[in-house]
């Protein structure tokens, strides 16, 4: 939703590293819109990339499949308290979403989440992993709601300094460059 500020420096790395095989980016379409734009303007242009970039939309509870691989995204409130403002920043306003993810194992996915009810839904039977962000939510009230929810493996990213010394029983903080395997 709101971390792409990545993505141009991705693509131009792909570029020069000389990547040729397709790209799959899945966004909403008002993200791919902005995404295809800052592209744009970055002189990233799709003639000069040496690869496709194959854009498919989300849309809120429409599963998609890749690669034996079914992906349903479902919009979360992560950036609700910003409607107020929308009208004023036009660019804005884009969705933000988790993701139920099915192969061999089932898991959730979520980045930055408003609260906890945004993920609650999909804990109703037991699930083999979720990975998510820990920036915007209580600890104390994710360590109670853990407790009440049946996850083999549960991961944390994107954990704030302040957060780096807690401790989770059966939770495991991930690292940039952490190799886990799901």
């Amino acid at each position: 939703a709101d971390h792409w500020s990545g993505f141009p420096m991705l693509i131009q790395m792909f570029h020069l590293l000389k990547r040729s095989a397709p790209l799959t980016v899945l966004a909403s379409a008002k993200t791919i819109k902005l995404l295809k734009n800052i592209l744009e303007l970055s002189y990233l242009w799709f003639e000069r990339l040496g690869f496709n970039i194959i854009w498919i939309e989300l849309e809120d509870n429409n599963q998609i499949s890749i690669d034996g691989i079914s992906i349903i995204p479902h919009q979360n409130n992560h950036l609700a308290s910003y409607k107020p403002n929308i009208f004023r920043h036009p660019f804005c306003g884009i969705e933000s979403y988790s993701f139920e993810i099915k192969s061999k194992s089932q898991g959730v996915y979520s980045g930055d989440i408003f609260n906890l009810d945004d993920i609650d839904r999909f804990f109703d039977k037991p699930i083999d992993w979720l990975l998510i962000e820990a920036m915007h939510f209580n600890i104390d009230d994710f360590s109670k709601w853990l407790k009440t929810k049946i996850i083999s493996k549960t991961i944390i990213s994107h954990i704030p300094p302040e957060r780096e010394n807690i401790k989770l029983d059966n939770v495991l903080f991930a690292n940039d460059g952490d190799k886990i395997m799901l």
